[in-house]
C-alpha cells in the first residue's frame, strides 16, 4: 500500500509533503529518498509510532529533510496551502 501511495503522489525533489497517520514512518522514509530540496512532515497520534518513525528516519531528520510530530493534525499550526502534496495513511489498515 505504501508503494501505491508513493507512486500515486509522484514525489518531486522539492515537494513539501505532509503524511497524516504515518505509523512506523516507512512511507516517509521512502519519500525522503526522492527529495533533495524538499521537506516531509508527519503527524501521528501514537507516541509509540512517533518513536519508531523517528528512529527509522533519524538520518533524514538530522539532514532537515523530515520532521515528525506527535499530535492531532487539525490542531497543528499550518497555514493554508503549506504543502504541495499529502497522504493520509491512517485510512489504510
Amino acid at each position: 500500500m505504501n508503494d501505491f501511495v508513493r507512486e500515486l503522489r509522484s514525489v518531486q525533489a522539492d515537494d513539501h509533503i505532509i503524511e497524516i497517520g504515518f505509523g512506523t514512518g516507512k512511507l516517509i522514509y521512502k519519500m525522503a529518498q526522492q527529495i533533495d530540496k524538499g521537506l516531509i512532515e508527519g503527524v501521528d497520534f501514537s507516541k509509540v509510532m512517533v518513536s519508531i518513525a523517528q528512529k527509522r528516519n533519524k538520518k533524514n531528520i538530522a539532514k532537515g529533510m523530515v520532521k515528525i510530530f506527535e499530535g492531532n493534525f487539525d490542531k497543528m499550526p499550518y497555514e493554508k496551502e503549506t504543502f504541495s502534496k499529502g497522504a493520509i495513511s491512517a485510512i489504510f489498515p
